[in-house]
C-alpha cells in the first residue's frame, strides 16, 4: 500500500517530463509522513520519532524548554505507549469494517455431516511445485 500511495502522488506531477519524478520526490514524502493516517489515525513521523513533526513553514517559539534527559525519555515512553495502543485500537476498527465490508452480501452456507457438496480441485502446478 504504501509505495502505491507514493506512485499515484508521483503520477499527479512527472505529466510533463517522465524523467523528473525524483525532483518531487521529498515533498511527497513529506506530505505522506505529516498527514494522518486513515487506519491508525496518528502521523507516521510521530508513531516513529515519538515527537511532534515541526513544518518548516513555522514560526520557531521564542521560548524553548528543555527536559531533563530522564524527564523526556519517561515522557516519550508514555507517548508511545499511548499511541501505540491507540493505532492497534484503530487498525483493530479498520479490520472489522473491512470485514464487515466483505461479508456484505456473502453466503454463509451451513452444511451438515453427510450432504453431498461439490468439489473443485484445480489442477495445475505453480512455479514452486517440484517437478
Amino acid at each position: 500500500r504504501f509505495n502505491s500511495t507514493f506512485c499515484d502522488q508521483i503520477k499527479k506531477y512527472y505529466h510533463d517530463n517522465i524523467n523528473d519524478w525524483d525532483i518531487y520526490l521529498q515533498s511527497i514524502v513529506w506530505a505522506y509522513n505529516s498527514s494522518i493516517h486513515s487506519v491508525t489515525g496518528f502521523i507516521p513521523y510521530e508513531s516513529a520519532f515519538n515527537r511532534q513533526l515541526i513544518s518548516p513553514f513555522e514560526f520557531p517559539s521564542s521560548e524553548i524548554t528543555m527536559l531533563k534527559p530522564h524527564d523526556y525519555w519517561g515522557k516519550a515512553d508514555k507517548f508511545k505507549e499511548v499511541a501505540i495502543h491507540a493505532a492497534q485500537f484503530n487498525i483493530k476498527q479498520q479490520q472489522q469494517l473491512s470485514k464487515r465490508r466483505y461479508d456484505k452480501g456473502r453466503a454463509s452456507p451451513i452444511y451438515t455431516l453427510d450432504e453431498i457438496v461439490w468439489i473443485k480441485i484445480l489442477s495445475g502446478r505453480s512455479k514452486l511445485d517440484p517437478r
